[in-house]
C-alpha cells in the first residue's frame, strides 16, 4: 500500500479504509504530515524462497497550481524475496531477505505554464521479519519537495 502524505492539512481530507486508518494515525502522531491519502494498493502473491518483481504505473499526481500540461506517469519497480515463514508465540511471521521499492515520479520546475516536467527517483530497500495480519510501515520515500512524502505499508496473509 502506498500512502501519499503532505504537511499541509487538506480542506476535505480523503477518507481512508478502516484498516489503513491505524497506520495513518501513527504517521500523523509521529511525523509532521497531516494529510494522508491512499495512493495505490498493490496485492502480490509471493512464494517462499522465490524473488517476485513487479513494474507498474501509479495514479497520476495532482497538477501544481497554474499548470495545465498533464504530468508524465509515475512508475514503480518492486523486488521482494520472502525467505521463510515461521511461528512464534502463536503468530506467524514472514522473513524477508530483500524488499526493494523504487518510484520514478514527475515534478514540475518553473512557473505556471512556463516550466517543464522533470523526474526524481525515490527508493526504499529493507528486509526483516513481518507479522501476519499486522500493518507495518516499511518506511518513507521522500516526496518531490520538503512538504510531501510517500510511505509504504505492508500487510501479509500467509496461505497454507
Amino acid at each position: 500500500t502506498f500512502l501519499r502524505c503532505s504537511a499541509k492539512a487538506a480542506a476535505t481530507p480523503d477518507a481512508l479504509p478502516p484498516d489503513i486508518e491505524a497506520a495513518a494515525k501513527q504517521l500523523r502522531a509521529l511525523t509532521h504530515y497531516k494529510d494522508i491519502s491512499l495512493w495505490e494498493v498493490l496485492p502480490l502473491h509471493l512464494q517462499e524462497g522465490k524473488e517476485t518483481t513487479e513494474e507498474l504505473r501509479l495514479p497520476k499526481i495532482d497538477l501544481p497550481p497554474g499548470v495545465s500540461s498533464a504530468p508524465p506517469m509515475t512508475t514503480a519497480s518492486i523486488s521482494i524475496r520472502p525467505d521463510s515463514v515461521y511461528e512464534k508465540n502463536q503468530t506467524r511471521f514472514v522473513r524477508f531477505q530483500n524488499m526493494q521499492i523504487y518510484i520514478k515520479t514527475p515534478y514540475y520546475s518553473g512557473t505556471a505554464n512556463a516550466g517543464h516536467w522533470n523526474f526524481t527517483n525515490l527508493g526504499l530497500k529493507t528486509g526483516g521479519d513481518f507479522a501476519e495480519g499486522q500493518k507495518t510501515i516499511l518506511g518513507k520515500l521522500s516526496g518531490v519537495n520538503e512538504e510531501s512524502a510517500i510511505f509504504v505499508v505492508v500487510a501479509l496473509k500467509v496461505l497454507d
